[in-house]
């Protein structure tokens, strides 16, 4: 088993460098090629997201899966909108850094506030159409404002660089961000704890690419290259807390509330037990079996009455152990058939 484990783990260590060293090439081939792989394997994870909390919501115990999934549906469109847009893909008519960089502040703003709202609907039921319908018209304000009126910030300058709303964008959307940590911190007991420093891995990952995007002067420079490296890793993390354990785990995440109240009504079995065995009085467990009273339980303070002549009564019926004291009986089936 360790050696197993030893081998993944070195496995994974090799991909990981494989694949960061095959970006960093690519990035130096084409920028583009590795701007359109980074954001296309997130925009994979987030629609993957989406398609298995749609399909597990009627059997998800919390909610919370569903709502980060119906976000970032949303989300994605957006960044996938950023990424046709981006200087130098040619698929839309203009040519500039200035609409792919909005919708990119669009974009992070919308999945700050999903992160920072998410843990709520580990309690709390989803309402899923208004969810949906506030996300759907965030998206269809931004794309207005960036297309139709005209009316949002500029974010990037040519020649100039990023613009203070850029910058201010980014650090707010930090802010969420480490709200959404410490929101998620305060409900840790409610995450599975594998998913949760996962969560928090990529909640500080996402953080720091947004740091690095406050600092670059052209589109395709170092700083932006090493915060899509920060945004690759970070919805690696998001892939695995909530894709990959959701496959090999899929009861302790979608169904961890369940899990928690059958933990907390064996607790509370155990204490009415302990309860009953330490009890002061007499006390006899009745079970009823083919239409008679069987005696299957007893507490101490029977044991102790009975010098111990209780044990060989266990499975006895109470007609049989009640044969001498007929009333006793009599009170017993009056009190089962009420």
């Amino acid at each position: 088993m360790n050696l197993s484990r030893k081998y993944f783990s070195g496995f994974h260590a090799l991909a990981f460098v494989a694949v960061y060293s095959g970006l960093y090439l690519t990035s130096l081939y084409s920028y583009l090629l590795f701007h359109c792989l980074v954001e296309l394997f997130c925009c994979g994870v987030a629609i993957s997201i989406f398609l298995l909390a749609w399909n597990c919501r009627r059997f998800a115990e919390n909610q919370f899966l569903l709502f980060l999934g119906a976000a970032y549906l949303f989300i994605t469109f957006l960044d996938l909108l950023h990424t046709l847009a981006y200087q130098g893909m040619g698929v839309f008519p203009f040519t500039g850094a200035h609409e792919a960089t909005q919708l990119w502040i669009a974009a992070r703003y919308a999945e700050a506030l999903a992160l920072f709202i998410s843990p709520l609907f580990l309690t709390r039921k989803l309402p899923l159409a208004k969810i949906m319908a506030v996300f759907a018209l965030w998206d269809a304000l931004a794309l207005a404002a960036i297309f139709y009126w005209r009316i949002f910030p500029e974010g990037f300058v040519e020649g100039q660089g990023l613009t203070p709303f850029k910058k201010i964008s980014e650090y707010a959307v930090c802010l969420v961000l480490l709200a959404a940590a410490a929101h998620a911190g305060r409900l840790r007991h409610r995450f599975h704890p594998q998913v949760l420093r996962l969560m928090l891995s990529a909640i500080f990952c996402i953080l720091a690419a947004e740091l690095f995007f406050t600092s670059y002067a052209s589109v395709y420079g170092l700083s932006i290259r090493i915060g899509h490296f920060f945004r690759l890793t970070a919805y690696y993390f998001i892939y695995k807390a909530v894709i990959g354990f959701s496959l090999q785990k899929p009861y302790e995440i979608l169904y961890r509330g369940l899990k928690e109240r059958e933990e907390e009504l064996t607790r509370s079995q155990e204490r009415l037990k302990a309860l009953f065995k330490g009890g002061p009085i007499v006390t006899l467990i009745w079970q009823v079996k083919d239409g008679d009273l069987i005696l299957v339980d007893f507490n101490q303070e029977t044991e102790r009455v009975s010098a111990g002549k209780i044990q060989q009564n266990l499975g006895t019926r109470a007609r049989d152990f009640y044969q001498d004291s007929p009333h006793i009986l009599d009170n017993l089936l009056k009190c089962l058939r009420e």
